[in-house]
């Protein structure tokens, strides 16, 4: 156990401050901008927050600010000669620290962390975190990579309590997080966090940025766009294959992300603002669905090529983030392009390559299919080129003709089921371009044969 002094009055305030900061977490409160203070001058905190005053009143507290303000590694996070505090820069931007926050920093990212991953806030708990996350610090502070929390939070999928979905990129587990971590948003909250890792840098300056080598700055770009993508097309991309087929469809919206990192006192959300579907709200999650989401998250994480990604987050975004039938249709058929589109005779090659891909998952004569994917693909066209007002189509001959919300959900339903198919049954038809993919299925060869 180590005995240096900011360690032992940590590991006290989180020994002590359990019982109080697990009451904190579920008490029911609003928070908004205006219950900040307008000045951050020194000694000033931010209102609205409870928990804070259980650490500020202990009498280790004290004992804390002053252990720290003396650590020689912790120097950095000081204000300079000039009174100005430290700037903290990272990945997503930064913040002025204001003198003094450290300890509830520590203790609120420790409490989250134990929340988060289902462990009770016990006194030694609560205490041993807080100290794990001192020396994050201090190794962020001497310019070291420290791994990170990050949350993303999603609607349109409801987990019950206790369910979880493992998937390549973190843990989907049930919106309940602390109370202090909630974002409000005056439209929908959060049904389901993914929790995942991230490792990150630290840059401190007072009054002149620190300068980035062009080397860092690819490195921050790269990984920015690494976590956008997670956010807003894997992991709601897996959840509408893993949940394909059912009569209420799960519709993933990303809402906000938020990093936890254990120098912050408080926790900024990066929003999403996206629209309701137009098939209305999702039930509740079966437990067999948990099992599948799992899996084709992971067939999705062993075959994340490229040559998928347009037809995949099209996939995505008429899934979830278009609020009109005929976007849905348009983004669902551009999904069918990108994954078998031939470079001449578009409508044909396409669909016919479609009809091969699907008609043995049902059993259906390819002819058949081939027919109801010939419409749809008309309507489509019959969209984009602005001819779709109060337009029904006939699907197949002798049915009744159907509206734009037959064919749009038609679409999306063949777009899913080929997407599904090339992952779990033509998986050797992936790394090949849409052109060589439909050659194929069309005449079992590859392009020049």
């Amino acid at each position: 156990m180590a005995t240096d002094p900011v360690t032992n009055a940590l590991r006290t305030l989180g020994q002590d401050l359990a019982a109080p900061m697990a009451a904190a977490a579920s008490a029911l409160r609003e928070t908004t901008r205006s219950e900040w203070p307008i000045s951050f001058g020194r000694e000033r905190w931010p209102r609205g927050y409870p928990e804070l005053s259980l650490v500020q009143e202990h009498p280790a507290h004290q004992a804390a600010l002053s252990a720290s303000a003396a650590d020689p590694g912790l120097q950095r996070l000081l204000p300079d000669a000039d009174g100005i505090d430290p700037f903290l820069i990272t990945i997503d931007g930064g913040f002025r620290m204001m003198q003094g926050t450290l300890p509830y920093a520590l203790i609120r990212w420790a409490a989250s962390e134990l929340l988060l991953l289902g462990i009770d806030l016990t006194p030694d708990a609560l205490g041993e975190r807080v100290v794990a996350g001192l020396e994050l610090v201090r190794k962020a502070v001497a310019g070291q990579s420290v791994p990170i929390t990050r949350l993303i939070a999603y609607a349109g999928f409801p987990l019950a309590t206790g369910q979880t979905i493992a998937t390549p990129w973190g843990r989907l587990l049930p919106a309940n997080v602390p109370e202090w971590l909630q974002v409000r948003r005056q439209d929908e909250g959060a049904t389901a966090v993914l929790v995942s890792g991230a490792e990150e840098r630290l840059w401190i300056h007072h009054s002149v940025e620190p300068e980035r080598t062009p080397a860092e700055r690819e490195a921050m770009l790269a990984e920015a766009k690494r976590r956008y993508r997670i956010a807003t097309y894997l992991t709601p991309l897996a959840l509408v294959l893993g949940t394909a087929g059912r009569t209420s469809p799960v519709a993933p919206r990303p809402l906000w992300e938020m990093m936890l990192r254990p120098w912050e006192a408080s926790y900024a959300a990066r929003g999403w603002m996206l629209p309701p579907p137009p098939f209305g709200q999702a039930t509740p999650l079966a437990p067999e669905e948990l099992d599948e989401i799992a899996r084709w998250s992971h067939l999705l994480g062993a075959h994340d090529d490229e040559s998928l990604e347009l037809a995949g987050r099209r996939i995505v975004s008429a899934h979830s983030q278009r609020w009109t039938l005929d976007d849905v249709l348009v983004d669902s058929v551009i999904g069918w392009e990108s994954l078998v589109g031939g470079r001449t005779d578009t409508s044909f090659r396409t669909t016919a390559a479609m009809a091969c891909l699907l008609a043995p998952l049902r059993g259906e004569r390819r002819i058949d299919v081939h027919e109801r994917l010939k419409a749809v693909y008309k309507a489509r066209s019959d969209v984009v080129h602005g001819n779709a007002h109060t337009q029904q189509w006939s699907v197949a001959k002798g049915e009744p003709r159907v509206g734009m919300d037959v064919i749009a959900a038609a679409a999306l339903d063949a777009a899913v089921r080929a997407f599904r198919a090339l992952l779990e049954e033509r998986a050797d038809l992936i790394a090949l371009s849409a052109h060589a993919r439909s050659q194929r299925l069309l005449l079992g060869v590859d392009e020049g044969v």
